[in-house]
């Protein structure tokens, strides 16, 4: 559960209060940002490592300078936050000035932590269900592996099954195929195969969804990285979502079709026995 009446806000230029940006900040002009959201559990931010290292491959894609001094003030803040469990965003945006040409590629960031009262990953006890957003598509292209402010299309889809009273949206690409939805990457559990959408599909690189890749070996299931479209949910035994906020959760229905959440209990099982401490 998320309490919001105590958050850590700290800016490498502001003080770490409650920020109000000033109007010519690129991130809110352009979207020109990129960020990482993070899972604090018991002391230590989950997948740590991996977060960073996805980092600063958006941090390059993008052209931003982040000097070594700096990265290391952000590291220190970033590992300090005064909350035992919490989730964590890190942005890091182009300094102002110019409009479209910015002025400089010089990095600034903002970490914002909100306290969790949970210590460990929690399944969803009802399935969620899930409706197809169609009326935009997701291009594959290199850009679509960036965590970036531009968020327009996820926002879109979310809003989307929001109108429907849906929980989640199904997420195309520009070939019609299956890339994520609209806050995770997206399994189907058939048996004991696990499909999900290939790299190559557009979809986000997800840090929980190369976790739950690893741990799948451990209960048995072969994990297929794939080209994939709404058919293959039809006979689907069941699916899943995952991010790094949530761990593992499934889905319940997705048009006429019902799923179960056997396999996806004992995967959120194998989560919290492999919390980093």
């Amino acid at each position: 559960m998320i309490n919001e009446k105590h958050r850590y806000i700290k800016n490498d230029e502001l003080n770490p209060v409650d920020i109000e940006f000033l109007a010519n900040n690129r991130s809110f002009l352009y979207g020109d940002s990129v960020f990482e959201t993070m899972l604090k559990l018991k002391g230590t931010i989950q997948l740590y490592n991996h977060h960073i290292a996805r980092l600063k491959k958006s941090i390059n894609l993008f052209g931003l300078e982040l000097s070594n001094e700096k990265e290391m003030q952000l590291m220190d803040e970033l590992l300090t936050i005064p909350f035992e469990h919490a989730r964590i965003r890190l942005t890091i945006y182009r300094a102002s000035g110019g409009f479209y040409k910015p002025t400089s590629n010089e990095a600034q960031y903002l970490i914002d932590a909100i306290p969790l009262q949970q210590d460990h990953y929690v399944l969803n006890t009802k399935g969620l269900s899930l409706i197809s957003f169609t009326q935009h598509v997701k291009s594959i292209q290199p850009l679509s592996s960036i965590k970036s402010a531009n968020a327009a299309l996820y926002v879109l889809s979310a809003n989307f099954a929001k109108q429907f009273d849906f929980d989640e949206a199904l997420i195309l690409n520009e070939r019609k195929r299956i890339c994520e939805t609209s806050s995770s990457n997206l399994f189907i559990l058939k048996g004991k195969e696990l499909q999900t959408p290939a790299l190559s599909e557009a979809c986000l690189p997800g840090i929980m969804r190369n976790r739950v890749i690893e741990l799948a070996q451990e209960l048995g299931i072969q994990v297929i990285e794939n080209k994939l479209d709404t058919s293959e949910l039809i006979d689907a035994d069941e699916i899943w979502l995952s991010n790094s906020i949530k761990g593992v959760q499934w889905v319940g229905a997705w048009e006429q079709k019902r799923y179960f959440s056997k396999q996806a209990k004992k995967m959120v099982q194998l989560l919290n026995q492999n919390i980093q401490l």
